[in-house]
């Protein structure tokens, strides 16, 4: 620029336009100045983007050391996953190590306590139980001896009458009470005071049926005994509770006889039908006691005729009705009943 504005100059010179030298020299300091503010613009935007610059790389330096962090928890925590997925397949494997132990532990003591169960049977039945026949007609006297039922539990055995437990047996035997005549002729008020003296745990019992449960024992009227027990609850009268429950001498009975063996709904209460049976009728949802009674014998034929020809001989004819047995609490009628079949069948 400043080459033109000597060339300018001399043309000025030679040419007698000196009235031009200030006009151009005001033209020149005015570019001058122009691109003295346009440089330093850009010099103050190279600082600005030199600052800029740096702070991000600061920033992206703090970024890869967090990265790094991540990267590494990542790798951790895959790890861990992997050691957790290892130990789970490694707990899986001895969960089913010890359920299939479990299985066969559950079908060895099945098969024992069935076999139990069919003993007890042989042994009650040469006590004198009539096949078919009911609580009262295997209570019969043979002799002096007393023979089904009543072979079962000794005239001291006051636990029979419902809402007589243990402590309060003892009770009255210390008061004299020892026979079902005994209770059966004591006065309500008598036993009353027995239980009022024991103190306070005693007091909410009510002894009102207790005399007339001990005569129907007495007298070995057993039939009437449960009937009259099945309308008390914990000994006392209620209506409400007539064929609800079964009474506290079938229990009793049950257990003198092996079937309190077997946990609640278990299949293999009924003649005929072990583990694998039991565990095809679970497989087809038939899990209680009141299911199978409900399926009929046509349905659990199916089941067992799709589970193969090792299955077909089975005869479920009576198994609903032994599972109704069972569901209602009738343990006198199931040992009858079971007692009349052979292996299940009629």
């Amino acid at each position: 620029m400043l080459l033109h504005i000597i060339f300018l100059l001399s043309i000025c010179t030679f040419c007698h336009w000196m009235w031009l030298l200030p006009l151009l020299l005001l033209f020149w300091l005015l570019g001058w100045l122009f691109e003295w503010f346009k440089r330093q613009t850009y010099l103050d935007r190279i600082t600005e983007l030199e600052r800029e610059n740096s702070r991000l790389s600061i920033k992206s330096t703090d970024l890869e050391k967090e990265l790094g962090l991540v990267k590494y928890d990542l790798e951790k925590s895959n790890a861990d996953r992997n050691a957790v997925k290892s130990r789970n397949a490694d707990l899986e494997i001895k969960l089913r190590s010890c359920n299939e132990q479990r299985t066969n532990l559950e079908t060895q003591l099945a098969i024992i306590e069935e076999n139990t169960i069919n003993l007890d049977a042989e042994n009650t039945s040469s006590l004198g139980f009539v096949d078919g026949g009911s609580i009262e007609d295997n209570s019969a006297k043979v002799g002096t001896e007393i023979v089904g039922i009543g072979s079962f539990f000794s005239e001291n055995d006051l636990q029979i009458i419902e809402g007589i437990g243990p402590k309060i047996e003892g009770l009255l035997k210390a008061a004299g009470f020892n026979t079902w005549n005994d209770v059966g002729n004591a006065s309500v008020d008598d036993l009353s005071k027995i239980l009022e003296h024991a103190g306070s745990r005693y007091r909410v019992h009510n002894p009102k049926t207790w005399p007339d449960q001990a005569r129907l024992a007495a007298n070995g009227d057993w039939d009437a005994l449960t009937k009259y027990q099945k309308m008390l609850d914990n000994g006392k009268e209620n209506p409400n509770t007539v064929g609800e429950t079964p009474s506290k001498l079938e229990k009793l009975y049950a257990k003198k006889i092996g079937f309190a063996a077997f946990k609640p709904n278990d299949l293999k209460i009924v003649e005929g039908i072990g583990p694998k049976i039991e565990s095809l009728l679970h497989q087809a949802g038939i899990t209680t006691w009141a299911e199978l009674a409900a399926t009929s014998v046509e349905r659990i034929q199916e089941i067992l005729s799709a589970a193969g020809d090792r299955y077909r001989l089975a005869n479920p004819t009576t198994w609903p009705k032994q599972a109704a047995f069972a569901a209602d609490g009738k343990w006198v009628e199931l040992k009858s009943y079971q007692d009349f079949l052979d292996s299940g069948r009629g």
